[in-house]
Order: structure tokens, then C-alpha cells, then sequence
């Protein structure tokens, strides 16, 4: 058995064992990083996922997870995902926004249009109110 443990089996306070998965991607001086993706995806995740992939992947499986983690301790809620749906939440107030002045602008050009057509009418054609005379 080694002596150094990972950040792994320090954050579990178990011994080290001499293969352990996640010992080359969490050095114990990375703890901080380690607890913060632990707190995403869990101890029992992120073994399952080292696991899965092949030797040469590790290495690119495990910087997301770090990333995330990481997102997440310094937004300190969803880490990505919050700043996600705050910029769709942005783009839906936008799109009302705009839906509002393009109505405006059809009920302006439809009064518009009602104005001109008033306007062209012949003389002859309009509605004339008439006048009473005094007697």
C-alpha cells in the first residue's frame, strides 16, 4: 500500500489501495476540486464512469467533471446549467419584447390604413351630417 492517498480516499477516510482508479486525476492536493465534483456527481459516479471508458479517455472524462464541479462551487447552484437557462430566460423576455412593439406596429398600420382610405374617399361618397338652420 502507498502512503500518499488520493483525494478520493481522503475525502472517504479509507486506505488507499495500491490500484485505485482515481488516484492520477485526484491528487490529495486537489481536494477542493475533487469535493466540489464529488458534491455534482457523487463518489460512486465518478468511479463508475472512470471505469467505463478506455485508459486514454480518463483523462478527458475527468476534466467535464472537474469543470462542472467547479461551475457549480462558484455559481452555488447548476453550475452550467444555470447560466444556461439565464440566458434562455433573457432571450424569452427579448422575443416578448419584440412580439409586443411588432403588434404595435400592425395595429398602427392598420389605423393607418384606415386613416388613408377615409382620406381618399370622394366628396361625393362621404357621409355629410346635416346642418339645421334656424327658422
Amino acid at each position: 500500500m502507498t502512503t500518499r492517498s488520493c483525494a478520493t480516499c481522503r475525502y472517504q477516510r479509507k486506505k488507499h489501495p495500491e490500484i485505485c482508479i482515481t488516484a492520477p486525476y485526484f491528487h490529495v492536493s486537489k481536494i477542493a476540486k475533487y469535493q466540489n465534483a464529488q458534491k455534482v456527481f457523487g463518489v460512486t459516479n465518478i468511479e463508475k464512469m472512470l471505469a467505463k471508458v478506455s485508459p486514454q479517455d480518463k483523462r478527458a472524462t475527468v476534466e467535464p467533471i472537474i469543470i462542472e464541479g467547479s461551475d457549480r462551487y462558484n455559481i452555488l447552484l447548476l453550475g452550467s446549467q444555470l447560466d444556461l437557462r439565464s440566458q434562455v430566460h433573457s432571450f424569452k423576455n427579448q422575443l416578448e419584447a419584440l412580439q409586443q412593439k411588432y403588434l404595435a406596429y400592425l395595429c398602427e398600420r392598420e389605423r393607418q390604413q384606415t386613416l388613408e382610405i377615409y382620406v381618399n374617399i370622394p366628396q361625393f361618397v362621404r357621409v355629410r351630417t346635416p346642418t339645421l338652420k334656424p327658422l
